[in-house]
């Protein structure tokens, strides 16, 4: 009789020694392994297809890398506009007081070094943005390696961008064109040179050629 009140005490008793943890359970009756970083709950409903062995495996949740802060400096919507740098940059204001550097998207315009071709652009820039009440509109794209928003900018109906290449104020940058309707900056390029407005005009040297004339 002593033998088999031992047999039956070790039968009752393997459950508890083979999925024992250290550490008390919460008022879930769950806890966290140490061992493995899972967590799992004891007395799972019965026939509950992802119980096994009286508890519930849940796996432990993989950390999502975060997303970068600032991605876009200006999210899309309306700013006032504080100054023009030059044809193709301006600095806007933010509904929190925060001043804002914008890259006009898919243009290039002369650098204001290049002589008459920046000054004009420059000027060609704040005119537009002046008759519009220096109110414009992002439509932003992204943030560049210079931490400057990039965006086409409307201003009084107008797309600002595609509006200095039609005026010959800027090239049309096809090397950064993505986000921007191609054809439509293509075909305003073409007839600005037909028509020889603007930078046609002038002997030309890119200003994407000029930057990289200024570095060696």
């Amino acid at each position: 009789m002593r033998t088999k009140a031992l047999l039956a005490a070790a039968v009752l008793l393997a459950p508890l020694t083979a999925h024992g943890h250290p550490g008390g359970l919460n008022s879930s009756g769950c806890h966290r392994e140490t061992a493995t970083g899972g967590y799992h709950c004891h007395n799972s409903p019965a026939g509950d297809s992802a119980g096994q062995n009286g508890y519930i495996n849940i796996q432990p949740v993989r950390q999502q890398p975060r997303p970068r802060a600032n991605t876009i400096y200006a999210s899309p919507g309306q700013y006032a506009v504080i100054s023009v740098g030059d044809g193709d940059t301006i600095r806007i204001r933010t509904s929190s007081g925060k001043s804002v550097t914008v890259r006009l998207a898919c243009i290039d315009a002369p650098e204001t070094a290049q002589g008459q071709s920046g000054r004009d652009s420059t000027d060609q820039l704040r005119a537009l943005l002046s008759s519009a009440g220096g109110v414009v509109q992002l439509q932003p794209k992204e943030t560049d390696r210079y931490g400057r928003t990039v965006a086409e900018v409307l201003a009084a109906g107008r797309n600002v961008n595609l509006e200095l290449v039609r005026l010959g104020a800027a090239y049309v940058y096809r090397d950064y064109l993505r986000g921007c309707n191609a054809s439509a900056y293509t075909q305003a390029e073409n007839e600005a040179r037909t028509s020889r407005a603007g930078v046609w005009q002038y002997v030309m040297e890119y200003p994407w050629d000029f930057r990289k004339s200024r570095r060696k």
